[in-house]
């Protein structure tokens, strides 16, 4: 899904060496990076999670200077049993710390399965001069949900803006 992504990146001040070269432009104010997502118009595949935590999608936003980055993200899913508590997570790169997590369930009643919009929005403090990863993943919680699914099959989007410090 990154290749879904486009970056655009500016640099922050004329004597900032902390953005590489190609991405660099001169006399420019102080100002932010971001990326973007792009526009598919094609059905993605259903994704099914289970207890095992599953990546959803990823993105990188580069930074010149110490930034908070705003992240934020909308998943469709539903679930074709009762009772599915799912577990969002926001990592650090691919397997690395958890920097947010939220918990969202459906419900007993039938029907209640048919679809659910799960939003995100975290503010990372700690990001890093350069290139920041990040990873959108879920998993079927295996304490109350154990050999359970969750299918993600509505609109998926994840993207990232950066505010200097």
């Amino acid at each position: 899904m990154s290749d879904y992504y486009k970056k655009k990146y500016i640099k922050t001040s004329k004597n900032d060496s902390c953005c590489p070269d190609s991405c660099c432009y001169p006399d420019l104010e102080p100002t932010f990076s971001f990326s973007e997502p792009i526009s598919v118009f094609s059905a993605s595949p259903i994704l099914t999670v289970t207890n095992i935590e599953t990546s959803i999608t990823n993105l990188t936003i580069n930074t010149c200077q110490n930034s908070l980055i705003e992240l934020r993200g909308l998943v469709g899913w539903s679930t074709p049993d009762e009772d599915v508590l799912t577990i969002w997570r926001i990592r650090r790169t691919a397997g690395g710390p958890i920097i947010w997590e939220a918990r969202n369930g459906i419900g007993v009643d039938s029907g209640e399965q048919s679809g659910y919009i799960t939003s995100i929005l975290h503010a990372d403090n700690n990001a890093l001069c350069g290139n920041n990863t990040y990873v959108l993943t879920a998993q079927v919680d295996p304490v109350t949900s154990a050999n359970l699914t969750a299918n993600i099959n509505g609109p998926i989007v994840f993207n990232a803006t950066a505010y200097p410090l």
